[in-house]
């Protein structure tokens, strides 16, 4: 009888939903912001380590090409934009079944122009062809901004080399 009314007044039993969609873990390797060691007093002996290690970390985790932002430099006295650097981001996305979650393993930095080409022959990877270039992205999109303060990036504070 009181089911009868429930189902009157469309008042149903609670039913239970379950959530499809992973959760995912986030870890990111530390390896240092540059590809190369910015230390002043680096020798090409502790800059050429530096970079094997990174590449060596990259191959060793598994993580893919993914993104790359380049940071772009206007010429004085032109509106004719430079690139200086590329920020480039590696990960690996992997499903466990166990616990229903996505874990990424991340590892980013920065290289400088004058390093694209070692980076390139060192890695195994083309800039161009191999990351998705998020300033395309960025600039295809033509909504409102929402923050009050622009986010920090690490390549408008690069310097000049």
């Amino acid at each position: 009888m009181i089911n009868l009314f429930k189902s009157f007044l469309g008042l149903s039993p609670k039913q239970k939903s379950e959530d499809d969609t992973p959760g995912r873990t986030f870890k990111r390797i530390l390896t240092g912001d540059y590809f190369g060691l910015r230390n002043p007093v680096a020798t090409p002996d502790m800059i050429k380590k530096a970079k094997q290690d990174k590449i060596d970390k990259i191959k060793e985790l598994g993580v893919k090409p993914m993104f790359l932002r380049y940071a772009r430099k206007k010429k004085p006295g032109s509106d004719e934009e430079t690139i200086s650097a590329a920020h480039v981001v590696f990960q690996k996305e992997e499903y466990d079944d166990k616990l229903h979650m996505i874990h990424v393993t991340e590892i980013s930095f920065i290289v400088s122009r004058d390093e694209f080409e070692e980076f390139e022959q060192m890695a195994g990877v083309k800039l161009k062809e191999d990351f998705k270039d998020l300033y395309e992205v960025e600039k295809a999109y033509e909504g409102e901004e929402r923050r009050t303060k622009p986010r920090p990036s690490l390549l408008e504070d690069l310097e000049e080399v």
